[in-house]
């Protein structure tokens, strides 16, 4: 850390929330800061419906012994999807289609 800096920040107790607030705005602001939580958000959304169909095929798989298991987690799935849907529906009726 900077010498000057560190002087600052123990000198002036407002400057460091001060610096923290614009850095928190300026990455809410900023184009690469949207991409950035999009692109996380893209990835973290896509590796969970991966794991859902492996966990779903795994059960598919274990025959009888595993047919409530497969039912529950189709079920859920299937609930967890309707739900976003009518979620997205909602958000978006004005935008039209």
């Amino acid at each position: 850390q900077n010498k000057a800096v560190k002087e600052l920040m123990e000198k002036e107790v407002w400057f460091l929330p001060m610096i923290l607030e614009l850095s928190k705005e300026i990455v809410k602001t900023a184009a690469w800061g949207l991409m950035w939580r999009v692109s996380l958000g893209a990835v973290l959304s896509v590796s969970d419906l991966a794991t859902d169909i492996i966990v779903l095929k795994q059960f598919w798989d274990g025959g009888e012994a595993k047919l409530m298991f497969r039912n529950a987690s189709l079920a859920s799935l299937a609930a967890s999807i309707g739900i976003q849907l009518i979620l997205v529906t909602i958000q978006n009726r004005k935008k039209g289609f």
